[in-house]
């Protein structure tokens, strides 16, 4: 029942808060990197409350394209609970996503996209972190670090795009509304016993784009994660 024609798809889910100039480009990557590639897919694109022009830019690609499909939110919910909704609307066999700000080059993308029969995970990691400032690749390698003591992995980056089986995504009980929550999707499914292999993807590097990534709200956030990881995995599930 629904498996129809699922064999080899792909839902590619893509956030998007006031991305007015770069949305329409993120659309075209992903777009370059299916090509050829994988005929039966589907676009998520949710937009986050944005109060600029994403919304009617990304109405424009639906109305030529019934593979797009567009969920909005009336108020800005954050990155965590606009990939969770994008997860409860996915339907194809693969799940992965795609950066709504496109900083992420669309070979890298379609780079990932080739590995995904490779292992039930595939987790990607920046190879040019020197791009970005270093305040941001600082906090990167602190993140890391910590990620891997607490959760005993030897993973390279944790909030990079991944492509895996939906189903398995479908059943995760995600608990992050911030910029953790691929975090908490790759160490839940590790815990989980998937296999996994990392690749690596190039950071686009664009002029005067301000970064969404670094605030109080977000570290509060990320930190409500890693809380609600240690107890979900140490205290619940080694209760029982």
């Amino acid at each position: 029942m629904g498996k129809k024609n699922k064999k080899d798809s792909v839902s590619v889910m893509i956030a998007a808060y006031n991305e007015e100039e770069n949305i329409a480009d993120a659309v075209k990557s992903v777009y370059s990197g299916l090509k050829g590639l994988i005929n039966d897919y589907e676009m998520i694109i949710i937009n986050d409350g944005s109060t600029d022009d994403t919304g009617r830019i990304i109405s424009g690609f639906a109305k030529k394209d019934r593979r797009i499909k567009i969920l909005t939110h009336r108020q800005n919910l954050g990155f965590g609970s606009s990939i969770k909704d994008g997860i409860k609307l996915a339907e194809k066999t693969y799940l992965t996503g795609f950066p709504g700000d496109n900083d992420m080059s669309a070979v890298s993308f379609r780079s990932l996209l080739k590995r995904r029969k490779s292992a039930d995970l595939i987790i990607s990691y920046m190879a040019n972190p020197q791009v970005r400032p270093l305040h941001r690749r600082l906090a990167s390698l602190f993140f890391v670090k910590i990620m891997n003591k607490l959760f005993g992995l030897n993973l390279k980056y944790f909030n990079g795009y991944f492509i895996a089986k939906t189903n398995l995504v479908k059943k995760l009980p995600l608990r992050s509304c911030g910029l953790a929550v691929f975090a908490e999707i790759i160490v839940r499914l590790i815990k989980n016993g998937v296999n996994y292999q990392e690749v690596s993807f190039f950071h686009s590097v664009k002029k005067n784009h301000q970064s969404k990534a670094v605030s109080i709200k977000s570290i509060f956030q990320t930190m409500e994660t890693i809380v609600a990881l240690i107890r979900d995995l140490y205290f619940i599930q080694g209760s029982r």
